[in-house]
């Protein structure tokens, strides 16, 4: 039996702000005579990923013949999220039969980058004005720090 739904997505690569955070969209048709009802399922690879993706808005939902809808895909990946490239896709079920009446959607990639690091002179003058000031005034220092 041919797939009930067509789905195509807005784009192959969801690129991630600094947050770790993304969107993306899925439009899913029903290809079938008749009404169905549908319902999407997202799938991650690794794995460990699944928990960083949620669907905005009803996961199940009734396609008429020849009915297109969207589905929006938010990612948010944790900052202590490993490095590197995940993909994932929406996948449709046919709610009245998931075994025979499903369809694969595209897959899509988003990479979580590396983090960004201090640069040594960022974290350097706030450590070393500091204790210049102590060995060199010890007593003028105490005496700031505790007016302030």
């Amino acid at each position: 039996m041919p797939s009930p739904f067509a789905i195509t997505a807005a784009t192959n690569s969801v690129p991630l702000d600094s947050n770790h955070q993304g969107q993306t969209s899925f439009t899913v048709s029903n290809t079938t005579a008749q009404t169905i009802r549908g319902h999407a399922r997202l799938w991650t690879q690794p794995a460990v990923a699944s928990s960083w993706l949620s669907l905005l808005g009803e996961a199940e939902r009734d396609f008429a013949r020849d009915q297109s809808q969207q589905y929006a895909v938010h990612i948010a990946a944790p900052p202590t999220a490993p490095t590197g490239d995940y993909t994932f896709r929406l996948d449709m079920v046919d709610v009245a039969n998931p075994d025979e009446n499903f369809s694969q959607g595209p897959t899509v990639k988003f990479v979580v980058p590396m983090p960004k690091r201090e640069k040594a002179h960022e974290k350097g003058p706030r450590l070393i004005c500091p204790l210049r000031e102590i060995v060199s005034h010890p007593q003028s220092y105490y005496q700031t720090r505790q007016q302030e």
